[in-house]
């Protein structure tokens, strides 16, 4: 039976008898690559597969009526209104970009993204003033191919979880 000690970047640490590792592969892959932590779990890892997106938070001035899939696929895949989903007590909204608007603009400056985002909302923002706005870049959103499995064991006694496994996601 393995202990394990954790320190975290404050210096804290941890100790127990499991590690459970639920942040993308992508990320447990590097975090792992730092550690004792045997590497055989790599290659099943690296089989997960992400696609980006970026979340668009808008606080306006008046309700807006979000029209259900009415939306301009090539930039915005998905909105909601937080208000409605018991999120927020004023209007406030959230909008998914498509994989591909966010692929194209992964590692572009944030700011110069949220302005094009901005420029191309859904016309239910027309003439709707816009009081603060947030650009959230998701590297890893969902997983576009994901392990069977719900989970992962390592030999060394690590699990690793998340949307990468079994129905994932979202």
């Amino acid at each position: 039976n393995n202990l394990y000690a954790l320190t975290s970047e404050t210096g804290e640490e941890f100790i127990g008898d499991h590690i459970i590792i639920t942040i993308p592969s992508p990320q447990a892959i590097e975090l792992i690559a730092q550690s004792p932590i045997e590497q055989k779990a790599v290659k099943q890892l690296r089989l997960i597969l992400y696609d980006p997106c970026f979340a668009l938070m808008l606080h306006t001035n008046q309700k807006v009526e979000i029209l259900k899939n009415k939306l301009d696929e090539r930039v915005f895949a998905w909105q909601m209104d937080n208000h409605e989903k018991g999120l927020s007590l004023s209007y406030s909204y959230t909008l998914h970009t498509s994989h591909e608007f966010s692929k194209v603009h992964l590692e572009s400056p944030i700011q110069i993204t949220k302005e094009v985002l901005l420029s191309n909302l859904p016309s239910e923002f027309e003439g709707v003033e816009i009081l603060e706005s947030q650009l959230h870049r998701w590297r890893y959103s969902i997983a576009q191919e994901r392990l069977e499995e719900s989970f992962l064991l390592s030999q060394d006694g690590v699990y690793f979880g998340g949307d990468g496994f079994g129905i994932g996601n979202v």
